[in-house]
């Protein structure tokens, strides 16, 4: 199990950073046209070749995934003050953790969304077919949930994410909502994946 892409969107679904992980191994196009707004940063000179460089297309394939995961968060938002997916009681990280948005043939798409309205998209990739076969009924959502540790190793990302995040809004000169071109964000980024991936060896 792997982490394939993360995203960053800020207010009004306005990217401000995407990372995808790994390589386009599945089939995906790559194209130099943004479809719905959302466009890899500029490059940030990482040398790390298992990641597609960051100056590169967008797979064609993620955008549509990032796209369908925007209308899922509006779908569970609900009506004002658009919290619905939150249990009740819940605080803190985990009442911004969203958890699963919705399953992508062999891919799982999971939310993180602020209190500043700012969301966190991250796919990560199983090798397992989540589509039921041909016309049978689509199970459940939670039947596509990972198990207790994965799922708090994955929340554990998201959260150090959103902490790196908050540190690179403290900059003086970095503007609100403008997309984030840093080479120290990227390279912080690329030590959280890492450091997720190396505990999901582990268990």
């Amino acid at each position: 199990m792997s982490l394939r892409s993360v995203a960053i969107v800020g207010k009004n679904n306005k990217p401000l950073y995407i990372r995808e992980i790994g390589t386009n191994d599945d089939g995906g196009d790559f194209t130099e046209d943004d479809l719905f707004g959302i466009s890899s940063h500029e490059s940030s000179g990482s040398e790390n070749n298992n990641d597609i460089p960051n100056n590169s297309a967008t797979c064609l394939k993620q955008q549509f995934i990032l796209h369908s995961a925007l209308d899922r968060f509006e779908e569970l938002a609900g009506p004002l003050p658009g919290y619905g997916w939150r249990k009740p009681g819940s605080t803190g990280t985990d009442a911004m953790w969203v958890g699963l948005l919705c399953p992508v043939e062999d891919m799982r798409v999971y939310g993180y969304w602020t209190s500043t309205k700012i969301k966190f998209i991250l796919v990560i990739q199983d090798g397992i077919d989540l589509l039921p076969p041909n016309n049978q009924q689509q199970p459940p959502l939670n039947q596509y949930q990972l198990n207790e540790t994965q799922d708090s190793l994955l929340q554990s990302f998201v959260v150090d994410l959103h902490k790196l995040y908050v540190e690179h809004t403290m900059n003086p000169f970095y503007a609100l909502d403008a997309p984030i071109d840093s080479m120290n964000f990227d390279q912080s980024v690329t030590q959280l994946v890492d450091s997720y991936h190396a505990k999901q060896q582990s268990t």
